[in-house]
Order: C-alpha cells, then structure tokens, then sequence
C-alpha cells in the first residue's frame, strides 16, 4: 500500500503544471494549406483546472475553426509509474483519442510530447509532436507537428495563450 500512494500522489512534475491553470484568450493559427501559405487564424477560449486532486490538469476549449463551432477537451498530467509528462486531446474535428507522451526541461517551462493518430483524408498514420512553452504567469503557448509517410515534420498550428484577468 504504501508503494502504491508514493505513485498515486501528486508531486514535482504535477506542479509544473500550476502555472496553466485559470481562464485564457487563445489566438490560433493553423496552416490548413500547408507550411507555406497563410494560416487560418481564429480567437477561443480555454478554462484550465485541477481535476482528480491535482492529478491532471483538464482543458475546456470554446472557438472557431474554418467558420465552424469547434469544441475541445484535454487532459495534461505526469504518470510517476511510466515517469513521463501524458497528454489526452479529444475534440469536434473527431471521434477518437490523441494520447501522447513525453518530457519536460529541467524547469519545468517546456514540455514536449509525442504521439500519433490515423488521418482518414491521407489514409495513413500521422506522428504527431506537440511544444507547450511557459513563457511567463500570463502566458503560454502550445505548437504542432506533424510527420506523415515522407518523414518531414511540418509545422500544422500554434497558439497563444494570454491569462485573462
């Protein structure tokens, strides 16, 4: 039993995660057309808490992409058994799971997670690689990748995330 609380309990690496908690703007930008062209760009809303007594950050995601609602939510934690950072994103633009894992930096200011997910429109299996940056208490942003059959990484979105007071 005793084992089992060390695991079960929240410790370092959950903290790390306190500075995303609270209510924020985010400005999106999405390179739909690929890396060179202009992105899609929108305005949402995220609402970041502490859920299952500090064990998982869950985020709640309200905006807009390509004119349509689009709704999202993820869950960002740290699995002391596996020792990695974990991430889980659902959201409107599907009916499955991204699961992800990774890494923090020694300051726990970046976070880089990696996963992969079937793209429907390409038939094939995308990698997916995501960058959380804390840059400051009133900010944080959070970039995508994406590696497909070629074996390039592609920049595919990023956004800016700015503490509402």
């Amino acid at each position: 039993m005793a084992a089992w609380a060390q695991f079960a309990s929240p410790g370092e690496h959950h903290q790390h995660l306190e500075p995303l908690i609270g209510t924020w703007n985010a400005a999106c930008r999405f390179y739909m057309e690929g890396p060179d062209m202009p992105p899609t760009e929108s305005i949402a809303t995220a609402t970041n808490t502490w859920v299952l007594g500090g064990r998982f950050v869950q985020q709640q995601f309200h905006g807009s992409l390509l004119d349509e609602p689009f709704e999202g939510l993820g869950f960002w934690g740290y699995d002391n058994v596996a020792k990695k950072h974990i991430g889980l994103w659902m959201d409107t633009m599907m009916t499955g799971v991204l699961s992800s894992g990774g890494s923090c930096d020694a300051g726990g200011r970046v976070f880089t997670l990696s996963g992969s997910f079937f793209d429907p429109a390409t038939n094939t299996t995308v990698k997916d690689r995501s960058v959380l940056t804390i840059k400051d208490h009133n900010t944080f942003t959070y970039e995508m990748f994406h590696t497909t059959a070629g074996n390039r990484e592609e920049k595919v979105g990023e956004i800016t995330y700015t503490r509402i007071k």
